[in-house]
């Protein structure tokens, strides 16, 4: 889109971790996640603390091992070991190196319904962004979103809310600005393209309706202006070309 989806249309997002969990060693800790409020099976999994220093990335939750076996409560693991285990019940992965975390409902490492994604500024301390909805697992610790979600920008005021493919905004759905203009219809990539796209301007009431390429207005459109002007017409990325038609002028009585 032109007026810029802030370039967050890569799917990688970001958030830090408390100081207390920052250390170099893993830190694990366990206990039954049986009779806790979850709609996934967690009988056989068991609440860990585990950070993997090659990776940097930590993950606080519920797990179970390949070998379905808990091990030792008390047992330090190696660097290794978050392999060693699948993300089964409620947790959260941390992300230290790209200031991101995920949380949610894991079952055998898949991401279960919708999950919140966040991202923060380099002190870490305030959101840059947040994704909520469904995710697609493309590796170890490596989720994209997917799905219908909603996408914000709390900073700038920025919300989208719609379809999303692989981690990029594309589908039907709706981009308000955080200024008040709004666009509703179809996005290829994260640039607003297709037919039938609604673009509206909050500070003066136009609305215009028709064609989108490559994030502007192109092709044949009309716009119905905030004071009662309605203008139809073919446009070439957003410029008026030709055959442009007033249909109707408000007429103001003196």
């Amino acid at each position: 889109m032109t007026k810029e989806t802030r370039n967050q249309n890569t799917g990688t997002l970001t958030d830090t971790m408390p100081p207390s969990i920052t250390a170099t060693a893993i830190i694990t800790e366990t206990r039954s996640s049986k009779g806790r409020r979850s709609s996934i099976d967690q009988n056989k999994s068991y609440h860990r603390i585990i950070y993997c220093p090659v990776t940097d990335i930590t993950f606080e939750g519920y797990v179970k091992t390949k070998q379905q076996d808990p091990g030792n409560d008390d047992k330090t693991e190696d660097q290794g070991s978050i392999l060693n285990y699948i993300k089964h019940g409620k947790g959260t992965i941390h992300d230290h190196k790209s200031l991101m975390t995920i949380s949610g409902y894991f079952h055998n490492d898949e991401i279960v319904g919708h999950g919140v994604q966040t991202l923060y500024d380099s002190n870490g301390r305030s959101v840059k962004a947040q994704y909520e909805g469904p995710f697609l697992s493309i590796g170890v610790n490596n989720y994209v979103r997917n799905g219908m979600g909603k996408y914000s920008w709390p900073m700038v005021g920025d919300t989208y809310c719609g379809e999303f493919v692989a981690g990029v905004i594309h589908g039907r759905g709706t981009f308000t600005w955080g200024n008040g203009d709004s666009y509703q219809g179809i996005f290829k990539k994260g640039l607003m393209q297709g037919e039938n796209g609604v673009m509206k301007t909050f500070s003066t009431g136009d609305i215009y309706e028709g064609p989108f390429k490559k994030g502007k207005a192109h092709g044949w459109g009309k716009k119905n202006f905030g004071n009662g002007d309605v203008f139809e017409g073919m446009y070439r990325y957003e410029i008026v070309s030709f055959l442009c038609i007033v249909l109707h002028v408000c007429v103001r009585w003196l």
